[in-house]
């Protein structure tokens, strides 16, 4: 892997979570831009050392421990409030940001830059949905 290729892996990364991460902030949901975006940027970074040390480690292994650790910090945001557990979503998020960012740092021949590209564009299609609806963007767009 060249220097440009692994960039390219980073930075689609690191943009994945920032729009999973903008939609988050948006709605003022904890775990917002900065959070996504660097769990996306430090899977992708874990993901590609895998593929730049080949003989080293195999990337299934080092994919694994990503969940692991991501599964982790996903555990720290869920709460027991009395009956109600709280941040479950909030984990789900932090699950599936690591999981694009592992996808975009192992994106091998660019066999799996589908699933990257569909992923972002099924995201952005969220995001645009949700943002016609709130009724600061009516506001803005009534001026």
């Amino acid at each position: 892997m060249n220097a440009s290729t692994f960039l390219s892996h980073v930075a689609v990364a690191f943009l994945c979570g920032l729009v999973i991460g903008l939609e988050r902030q948006w709605r003022q949901h904890p775990a917002g831009l900065r959070t996504n975006a660097l769990i996306s940027l430090g899977a992708s970074l874990f993901a590609s050392l895998a593929i730049l040390f080949e003989q080293e480690s195999s990337p299934t292994r080092v994919a694994g421990q990503i969940v692991t650790g991501i599964g982790f910090l996903g555990g720290g945001v869920i709460l027991r409030d009395g009956m109600n557990v709280k941040g479950l979503t909030t984990a789900a998020t932090i699950w599936c940001t690591g999981a694009i960012g592992t996808l975009a740092g192992l994106r091998g021949d660019g066999w799996n830059l589908g699933f990257v590209v569909e992923t972002e564009r099924q995201v952005e299609a969220h995001l645009d949905e949700h943002l016609e609806t709130l009724p600061a963007v009516d506001e803005l767009s009534r001026e």
